[in-house]
């Protein structure tokens, strides 16, 4: 989990991905958290703003669309625009990376 300090679906990001992987059963698998906080850090990471879910280094749910600096993400989800993604699309895109 990629994060900036102060984002406000951190919080719901952690929850949800530990959520979608006990339901995957993969209850053992840990929930990392990276704080990113400089410019340095941008360039390292694939920052498509904060929380970035990613699984082997890689985004969850790539788009296109970077941020410019230290910012909040917003996910499309069928209720409308949410701050993290729901435990469904996170289970689903989780399941699809462990089995491609």
């Amino acid at each position: 989990m990629l994060y900036i300090a102060g984002c406000r679906g951190h919080p719901r990001a952690v929850e949800s991905t530990r959520a979608a992987l006990d339901r995957l059963g993969l209850d053992l698998v840990p929930v990392g958290e990276i704080q990113v906080s400089t410019a340095e850090d941008l360039a390292r990471f694939d920052f498509h703003g904060s929380p970035t879910v990613v699984v082997d280094g890689l985004d969850l749910f790539p788009t296109t669309d970077r941020v410019a600096g230290l910012a909040c993400r917003i996910y499309p989800s069928s209720e409308g625009p949410r701050e993290a993604p729901p435990v469904d699309d996170l289970a689903a895109a989780i399941a699809e990376r462990a089995h491609p």
